[in-house]
């Protein structure tokens, strides 16, 4: 794959080929890249090359692109006995300001959370995060936790905004949420939108209403959306939080 385009700002592609056979001319001039697909594994067996190739290459795109400021990630979330982690050669990104993760998981046996942590401590100048959660395995959910992931910290100084989609109130989701506040002394707002149809699934399995109970930290909760219906998630299924501002007398 050849790309010569020495003034190029806004890049988009679901997958690249190995880097030994990618000539970009225009890497250092882009600004925003889109549907960026990134495992967080690699290697494996003989039937995982293509993959492994495109891994190598978006790693290679995020190095080259050292002056992106709006990032969007497709990352496949699975570690594993076998596999190389790929988080880790992914380098510091202090330019980008705007990152967007969809977040898919389709193995057992690992934390989304944590590995969603792991990814954005690369970008410790962000000020907008808008995390998807989109496919998921059933069996996903049964995940064991790397141990102590939720207690490291996050240097966020700058990130003000916080949206989530998808969200399923999972141990390692709410983690990741009690993470990203204790990590962003600046925060404005966070809107966490529910996966409502998960949640009235296990409203049927488990007999009980969902009700959001996150902690409040330095602010409030509001509800901003509802579905009501007698065959439906019945309630509020998006949830904005506000910074309290305290008024001088």
């Amino acid at each position: 794959m050849a790309i010569s385009a020495p003034r190029l700002e806004v890049f988009s592609c679901e997958s690249l080929v190995d880097p030994e056979r990618l000539e970009f001319d225009g890497a250092a001039a882009v600004r925003r890249i889109k549907k960026l697909r990134l495992m967080s594994f690699g290697g494996g067996g003989e039937e995982e090359v293509d993959k492994y190739d495109a891994n190598a290459a978006a790693v290679w795109l995020l190095k080259n692109c050292n002056a992106v400021v709006h990032l969007g990630v497709k990352l496949d979330i699975y570690v594993d006995e076998g596999h190389e982690d790929i988080i880790k050669d992914i380098p510091q990104l202090p330019s980008v300001t705007s990152l967007t993760i969809t977040a898919s998981s389709i193995f057992d046996g690992h934390a989304v959370g944590a590995s969603l942590a792991k990814f954005i401590t690369k970008f410790n100048n962000i000020q907008y995060l808008h995390i998807d959660y989109s496919v998921w395995n059933q069996a996903a959910f049964n995940c064991h936790q790397p141990e102590d992931w939720e207690d490291q910290m996050i240097s966020l100084k700058n990130l003000r905004v916080v949206d989530i989609r998808k969200f399923a109130s999972l141990d390692d989701q709410i983690s990741l949420i009690q993470l990203l506040f204790a990590s962003s002394p600046a925060l404005d707002t966070m809107t966490v939108e529910l996966d409502y149809e998960y949640l009235f699934h296990r409203r049927r399995v488990e007999g009980k209403e969902y009700q959001f109970d996150m902690p409040c930290y330095q602010g409030y909760w509001e509800p901003c959306a509802w579905e009501f219906g007698v065959h439906r998630f019945n309630g509020g299924t998006k949830f904005k939080w506000t910074r309290e501002r305290h008024t001088k007398k």
